[in-house]
C-alpha cells in the first residue's frame, strides 16, 4: 500500500502506525467486529462478561493475538474483549514479544560466542555449551 505525493511524484510506503490505523478504520475490520459480537453473544472471550449495546465506559473491541496477518485478519487472528481485559491482553502479547526478542538476542549472542570459542564449524549447541556461555555471561557482570 502506498500513497502518492500531491505533485504526482514518487509514492512512499506507509508506517506501520499509518497502516495498523487504515485497517482499524475499514469496513472490513468493523464487519469482522460485528460478526464477532454476533457470535459472542455480546460476550468478551476473556472475562465472559456481557456488554449492553449502550454501556457507558466498557466496548466491546477486536484484539490483535499477533500482527503477522495484519490486514488479511482471519477470525483465529482476533478475539472479542472488553476494555478492561483489552488493556490486559495487550500487556500479555507486549510482554510475549519482548520475551522472544530476549530469546532471540540471547541465541544470537551464544552463536558469536559459540563460534569464536569453538570456531564457525562446530556442529551441534550442546546443553553443556549453554552453560559454559552462561557462565561466561556471568563472569561479564562480576
Amino acid at each position: 500500500m502506498s500513497q502518492g505525493s500531491l505533485f504526482g511524484g514518487s509514492s512512499r510506503k506507509l508506517t506501520w502506525e499509518e497502516k495498523y490505523r487504515q485497517v482499524l478504520s475499514s469496513k472490513r475490520w468493523k464487519t469482522l467486529r460485528e460478526s464477532r459480537i454476533s457470535k459472542t453473544g455480546r460476550r468478551c472471550e476473556v472475562c465472559r462478561s456481557r456488554v449492553p449495546e449502550w454501556s457507558q465506559g466498557v466496548r466491546l473491541e477486536l484484539h490483535h493475538k499477533d500482527y503477522k496477518n495484519l490486514g488479511s485478519e482471519t477470525d483465529s487472528d482476533v478475539i472479542l474483549v472488553c476494555t478492561i481485559c483489552h488493556k490486559r491482553e495487550d500487556a500479555k502479547r507486549e510482554l510475549a514479544t519482548k520475551r522472544r526478542s530476549e530469546q532471540r538476542y540471547y541465541e544470537a549472542r551464544f552463536e558469536g560466542w559459540a563460534s569464536k570459542v569453538y570456531g564457525d564449524d562446530y556442529q551441534i549447541a550442546e546443553t553443556w555449551m549453554y552453560d559454559e556461555f552462561d557462565e561466561w555471561l556471568d563472569s561479564l557482570e562480576e
